[in-house]
């Protein structure tokens, strides 16, 4: 099952929805009030502004990727599923998404949008193509957002949007210390071109890699590692794996080409998301050193929370299930 599109994260989803029929989601009376209230706030205009954004026309660098693999199949996936998927209009993925978001702002005063969260709301919304078709979108909205928040409370998706105490900061400072050590001719070469990572991953780590152009199928590979391990270092390490993969290109090209490069994902070089993973599950750290260097960050910049605050705590699955690896056998 792991090499299905959906694979282990076709279990999650079906797990939230027994919850949600059991009755411990929201009810569909309190969930459009919360809608309502999501909509008086102060995130209204901001979730306005990104939810055509997420579902809407390709963007300019995706068109170009596309125009030079010559099939516009090939990289967004020719299966059944995304046949399923292309039924469903624009305007119900955008009335989903918009629902998913002001209910999250309107349950819990806490709970703040961050420009980033509506990719992932979208790659949610993606896996319910099926169930979408049968659903009003009201009733597929309640289904995702039970996702999305077991997500964001249980998986570290609030420590990672929490301004206050820089989530994505910590988190992007992490990654670059990792990708000093890990990859030194990369980030040697980037130095002597004045090129400075952060400025690309930061959009990687604030979306989860769902804005960036690659097949769904290797973003579903990548969540489905996540949540069946609960261990957000996945995220790094697929980080880590994307510039291995380009490391050849990228030590001959110069700091434009290498901009081009990483938004743009070219050569198909990133499209198997078989060969990503395997190249993401050859990075090796421990938890223990994750913490240290977070640790490290928040202390220099001031960003002090609790250890059971930090990103790279251990979650909810760590240490019981570990599916995000293929057994021996299947290799």
């Amino acid at each position: 099952p792991y090499r299905d599109r959906a694979g282990l994260y076709s279990y999650f989803t079906s797990h939230a929805l027994s919850m949600h029929k059991k009755g411990d989601a929201i009810s569909p009376k309190d969930f459009e009030g919360l809608i309502s209230k999501g909509k008086s706030t102060k995130y209204a205009a901001p979730i306005g502004r990104d939810v055509p954004r997420a579902f809407g026309r390709i963007a300019p660098h995706k068109l170009s990727r596309l125009s030079s693999n010559n099939s516009l199949l090939s990289v967004l996936d020719q299966n059944e599923d995304f046949l399923e998927w292309s039924k469903i209009s624009i305007e119900s993925k955008r009335d989903v998404l918009a629902n998913v978001l002001y209910t999250f702002v309107g349950h819990q005063s806490r709970n703040e949008y961050c420009q980033g969260q509506e990719r992932v709301v979208g790659q949610l919304i993606s896996i319910y193509n099926k169930y979408m078709i049968k659903n009003t979108d009201l009733e597929t909205s309640r289904a995702v957002y039970q996702v999305f928040s077991c997500l964001y409370e249980g998986f570290h998706l609030r420590e990672l949007y929490d301004v206050d105490k820089g989530g994505l900061f910590v988190c992007v400072e992490v990654f670059v210390k990792l990708f000093k050590n890990l990859l030194p001719k990369i980030f040697e070469h980037f130095s002597k071109e004045d090129f400075t990572l952060d400025m690309v991953a930061f959009g990687w780590f604030q979306t989860l890699f769902c804005n960036v152009p690659l097949p769904r199928s290797s973003i579903s590979r990548l969540f489905d590692w996540w949540i069946t391990s609960g261990d957000f270092s996945v995220f790094l390490k697929f980080g880590l794996a994307i510039l291995k993969r380009y490391e050849d290109t990228l030590l001959k090209s110069e700091f434009d080409e290498i901009a081009s490069i990483l938004n743009t994902l070219p050569d198909s070089q990133a499209n198997d998301s078989d060969l990503v993973i395997q190249a993401a599950l050859s990075f090796s750290f421990s938890n223990d050193y994750l913490i240290r260097l977070e640790e490290e960050i928040r202390l220099q910049n001031d960003y002090k929370t609790e250890r059971e605050g930090y990103l790279f705590q251990t979650g909810p699955f760590f240490g019981i299930i570990r599916l995000g690896e293929k057994p021996a056998e299947t290799q």
